[in-house]
């Protein structure tokens, strides 16, 4: 299980990533 604050990271470092790519 994730924590909200894990997910949150989680779909905040994948935007930043996809943003970049």
């Amino acid at each position: 299980l994730m924590t909200d604050r894990e997910a949150r990271l989680e779909k905040i470092g994948g935007e930043i990533l996809c943003y970049i790519w």
